[in-house]
Formats: C-alpha cells, structure tokens, sequence
C-alpha cells in the first residue's frame, strides 16, 4: 500500500511552486485531485484534509470527472438564459415604458420584482423616454 499522505504532501508543495493555486491551475488541481480520487489513490476525504479544501468541492470534482472526464474542466461553461425577462416580455415592458409608465408600474403589470425592471433600465436593455419638461 502506498503512502497517500506523502504523495498529497509533495503535491501540495508541486501546486504551489507551479502557481496551480490561480486561474486555470486551480482547474487543473481539481482534474488532478479528482483524478486521484478516481483512480484509488487517495480518497475524497484525505484530499479534502491535506489541502483545506471543503469535501463538497471535492466531491464535485470527482462527479464532473466520472461524467466529463479531463475535459470537463477546461470546457467553458454554458451562459444561461434569461430566466425572466425574455424577449417577449422585454418587448412588453418597452411598450408599457414608452407610454410613460413608471418603472413600479410596469413591473406590477407585468408581475415582475420592480427590481428586475430597474436593473434592465440601468444595463440599457430597456429604455426610459426621457420626461418632457413643461
């Protein structure tokens, strides 16, 4: 049987010295730590231990290892959409602001968090008419 612990120490001091505590070395860490978990040569637990990291980082190294392999971590993650304010509802709320709703009034009307509105507003997704001066 071998040693974990003094393969996970000199692996540690490996990380470091190879700046794998930053950007894309901290994926590589978890491909390899997951790898070694994977394979038999050290458990989830002695991983967590050895580097301080939080078992369920762990343990989700090791799932997207069984199900994506190496390649899962180096693939970029897919963007969400958006869950509320889709184009047809975009679409509505510029007709309600453009009639000279206020933004509350349209989040009511449309049932949505007002929020959610004024965040659209400030990013430029949707447009306030500016106010007529008198």
């Amino acid at each position: 049987m071998v040693d974990t612990s003094l393969i996970l120490k000199q692996f540690t001091l490996n990380t470091h010295r190879l700046g794998w505590t930053k950007g894309t070395g901290v994926l590589t860490f978890r491909m390899i730590t997951a790898q070694f978990c994977v394979n038999g040569n050290a458990k989830q637990a002695e991983i967590s231990a050895v580097f301080g990291i939080p078992k369920a980082t762990v343990k989700r190294a090791v799932k997207r290892y069984r199900e994506e392999g190496p390649r899962g971590f180096y693939t970029p993650r897919k963007p969400r959409g958006a869950a509320v304010l889709t184009a047809e509802v975009m679409a509505d709320a510029q007709a309600l602001l453009d009639e000279g709703l206020e933004t509350a009034e349209v989040a009511r009307r449309l049932e949505l968090k007002p929020d959610t509105l004024s965040k659209a507003v400030r990013a430029g997704r949707l447009h306030k008419p500016s106010k007529k001066k008198t």
